[in-house]
């Protein structure tokens, strides 16, 4: 922080900069949009790095705190924030497009190519969500991109949908142990795979679909018969139409998930994964839908 961070420290205006914590006492959450001093954003940014348990807490301002993610995990300021998550299932703006192993939050990896490849992938990623969204370069920027990121070296893990245990935790096994137990702890998985998992991972997501669909079946009916009881009764005027507006924007919001739920519970290409075997290298027709509805196909979406 001393070293790069601070060096740039200028009069910071409010809200240009702010910084999620969670206050000890009372475990609540607080956004730090006022940095009065270098000592001050120092104690913000180390409290919000605090990962208790796996690291101290941070005393700030007379109080103690701890990483703002155990109250708030994704701050949003407002409809034109972009979230980034390490994780490949969230439904964040920037993610993981390869599958990236949970545990290496707290055990990473120990080969030196992986690590680069972890991070050449958090760089591609962010780059291709910016050129998809047609986000001009800030005009601050006066340094190309480090030719190390630009130019991304092949590396096995790049291999969509490899069924192997080297892959699934990853860690060599061969290296841990021997190729044989590598081999067959390999063939374990994949009949673990094939008759277990896959089915599950199925069962799950169309269960998850037709939960969500009746859920919001209900609540859009529901919509409809309070909508047509208000204009029995509530004469029309400026506050009630306004009112009526925002009813009438909320009701269009279910009803457009409602559609996303039924398409994606009749998708062909989805149902065809019952019988695809191993994971399919080609992406499903409706990917964004699903990725939309359904959190464990977020989750599973490296195994169907």
């Amino acid at each position: 922080i001393d070293d790069y961070l601070i060096q740039k420290y200028k009069d910071i205006p409010p809200n240009q900069l702010q910084i999620a914590v969670t206050k000890v006492w009372g475990f609540r959450g607080e956004i730090v949009k006022v940095h009065d001093s270098k000592s001050d954003l120092i104690d913000s940014l180390l409290a919000s790095s605090a990962a208790f348990p796996f690291a101290s807490i941070v005393k700030r301002n007379g109080s103690w705190y701890i990483d703002g993610g155990w109250t708030d995990f994704q701050p949003i300021v407002d409809e034109d924030t972009i979230t980034v998550s390490p994780f490949y299932f969230s439904d964040c703006d920037i993610k993981p497009s390869r599958y990236v192993p949970i545990w290496w939050a707290f055990a990473p990896p120990p080969s030196k190519d992986t690590i680069d490849w972890l991070y050449n992938l958090g760089y591609h990623d962010c780059m291709n969500y910016i050129n998809s969204r047609g986000i001009p370069p800030s005009p601050r920027c006066v340094h190309s991109p480090s030719p190390i990121l630009t130019a991304r070296d092949a590396h096995e893990y790049d291999e969509p949908r490899k069924i192997s245990m080297h892959r699934f935790l990853g860690y060599d096994l061969k290296n841990m142990t021997n190729q044989y137990v590598a081999f067959v702890m390999d063939l374990a998985l994949l009949v673990l795979f094939l008759l277990v998992w896959k089915p599950l991972a199925m069962l799950f997501i169309y269960a998850e679909l037709f939960t969500r669909t009746t859920y919001l079946s209900i609540l859009f009916l529901c919509s409809i018969i309070i909508q047509i009881g208000k204009r029995m009764i509530v004469k029309t005027s400026t506050t009630s139409s306004t009112l009526l507006v925002e009813e009438i924007k909320q009701m269009d919001k279910l009803w457009s998930q409602l559609l996303d739920c039924l398409s994606c519970l009749v998708s062909l290409s989805l149902f065809l994964r019952w019988f695809s075997g191993r994971p399919s290298s080609a992406a499903l027709r409706k990917h964004d839908r699903l990725a939309k509805s359904s959190i464990l196909y977020r989750v599973f979406r490296h195994i169907i």
